[in-house]
């Protein structure tokens, strides 16, 4: 503290032992202690403030009724000399209204709460003091020599009650710390709640991926699976023969010697480069033109035809194997989802460790610093 510093010396209580769980106890116990002590100092402090007030507003009438029109100075200092007179007032009224209405709930923060008023006065008041001075130093001098004694028998009992006031602060301290350290808790609860969760969470969809995939490995040894994988391989040789049938179709087609017999006909010879470019489903669509082509240059048309009708046998065959859903691939992709799923939780449960880990670095710290405090103060802290 500044003007009322003495030194922050702890008092030299007896020893005191106080466990972590009771501190809370403790500082209740102290509070209760101390609001009836504090009583005590209020009642004195407060009959000095009443005392500094009424000296105040006395020298304040004073300096209102300052009249410089007789004296010989020059009016521009005379001016100079009111107005700062005018502010300086202003300031001490100010002052009046800020230390009559200071909260008496704490005595360590009403001490301060003085000198923060006395030191806030004379940083805005001094240089208007020192410049209404130069014509009226007497009055001003009174309402300084108020102030100046106010304050040094404020600061003498403020000294001889420091024991009260340095254990006001220490218990204000160790309040402090362990709101902060039930807020703390409060928010590692939180998270240990949401961890909680998520690990449950987890915990679900693990045993969902086991029996999924236990259906799905049920589901592959079946009658009616095992009848699909047939009928798939059946339906995949179906397929590689109409492949190899549409190959075989597009070289029956004999291009060159449609083009050696319509190569002066326009539109036939358009005709002709679309089929020749389009492969064998466009073939198998036109084949009637085609085969009219064929005909039209003295070509061999039977076979092609004939291709064209095995194909289109074999893609009706195609067709008509029924596969069914795949009921495995369909169990695979709830897998792959569910897994997704439990990635992302595993980030949440790395974030909340995080936090929950660091909550409760926070509360050791707190916990260690309040135990400085108190051991200033001749109490241990004991866990």
């Amino acid at each position: 503290m500044g003007f009322f510093n003495f030194g922050r010396k702890s008092p030299e209580p007896e020893p005191k032992v106080v466990a972590v769980g009771d501190l809370n106890a403790w500082v209740e116990s102290e509070k209760e202690r101390l609001v009836v002590e504090g009583d005590g100092f209020f009642r004195v402090t407060d009959g000095m403030i009443a005392d500094l007030i009424g000296k105040i507003e006395i020298r304040i009438e004073v300096l209102d009724k300052v009249d410089l029109k007789e004296r010989k100075e020059v009016e521009r200092i005379k001016m100079i000399v009111l107005q700062n007179l005018e502010s300086y007032v202003f300031y001490v009224r100010k002052f009046v209204k800020d230390i009559e209405g200071l909260k008496r709930d704490d005595v360590s923060e009403f001490v301060d709460g003085v000198e923060f008023v006395f030191s806030d006065f004379w940083s805005r008041a001094a240089k208007h003091y020192a410049r209404a001075t130069i014509l009226i130093g007497d009055e001003m001098g009174d309402t300084r020599k108020i102030m100046d004694e106010f304050f040094r028998d404020f600061g003498k009992f403020v000294l001889e009650n420091k024991n009260l006031v340095e254990r006001v602060r220490v218990v204000c301290g160790a309040r402090e710390s362990l709101e902060k350290v039930k807020e703390i808790e409060v928010a590692k609860i939180q998270g240990e709640r949401e961890l909680s969760k998520v690990l449950e969470r987890i915990g679900v969809l693990e045993g969902d991926v086991v029996k999924i995939r236990e259906k799905a490995q049920a589901v592959r040894v079946s009658s009616e699976y095992l009848e699909r994988v047939r009928k798939i391989e059946e339906k995949e040789k179906i397929r590689k023969r109409i492949v190899s049938e549409k190959v075989a179709l597009v070289k029956l087609v004999d291009y060159k010697g449609l083009t050696r017999v319509f190569h002066k006909d326009v539109k036939k010879m358009d005709l002709i480069r679309v089929y020749r470019d389009s492969g064998a489903d466009a073939l198998i669509g036109g084949n009637v033109e085609v085969a009219e082509l064929m005909k039209g240059a003295g070509l061999e048309a039977g076979t092609f035809l004939a291709k064209v009708g095995e194909i289109v046998l074999r893609e009706k065959e195609f067709d008509a194997v029924d596969v069914g859903e795949d009921e495995v691939r369909s169990l695979e992709v709830r897998v792959d989802g569910i897994l997704r799923e439990i990635e992302g939780l595993r980030k949440d449960e790395a974030g909340a460790n995080i936090i929950v880990q660091k909550l409760n670095g926070n509360a050791l710290e707190v916990l260690e610093e309040l135990k400085v405090l108190l051991n200033g103060a001749g109490i241990e802290v004991s866990d």
